[in-house]
């Protein structure tokens, strides 16, 4: 991991990670709902959780912990919006942005790239989600952070 978030695995696990990640990215654009965006965002972590209990790589890990906590905030979020308490929306733009973090970390791991960045991205959408993210947002202190990533 040394440089950057990377990831040695053989062929065939690439290519499963590669595969699911671009699957979950169309579903949540496919969706309706942001609890059904939630439920589909969860195999994202699911997949690197899997793929690491068959090749452990310090990348996957990484990647699974990060995932995972930003699904359990976003189903957080889409479970209380649901629910009637829109405190905290999901900001538009969230949830194409993570989508179109999927589908780059696609093209990453695929390419056996470097994927901090986009991991970063992903917690930075996220973030916008929870209250303190939220309140920076309409500050307009996360703009510039923030820049092309909402769509």
């Amino acid at each position: 991991m040394a440089g950057g978030v990377r990831m040695d695995l053989p062929a065939e696990l690439r290519d499963r990670l590669v595969t699911e990640l671009r699957d979950v990215a169309k579903f949540v654009r496919d969706s309706d709902s942001d609890r059904q965006k939630a439920f589909f965002y969860s195999a994202a972590g699911a997949i690197f959780d899997r793929i690491m209990r068959l090749r452990f790589d310090p990348s996957l890990q990484v990647g699974f912990l990060l995932l995972n906590s930003s699904y359990g905030q976003m189903n957080t979020v889409a479970t209380q919006v649901a629910a009637g308490d829109p405190l905290v929306p999901v900001t538009d733009g969230v949830w194409e942005g993570l989508a179109q973090a999927l589908e780059e970390l696609s093209k990453r791991i695929k390419a056996d790239k470097e994927f901090w960045d986009v991991l970063e991205r992903i917690s930075l959408l996220t973030f916008v989600t929870t209250g303190a993210g939220y309140y920076m947002y309409r500050r307009g202190e996360l703009k510039k952070a923030l820049s092309g990533l909402l769509k």
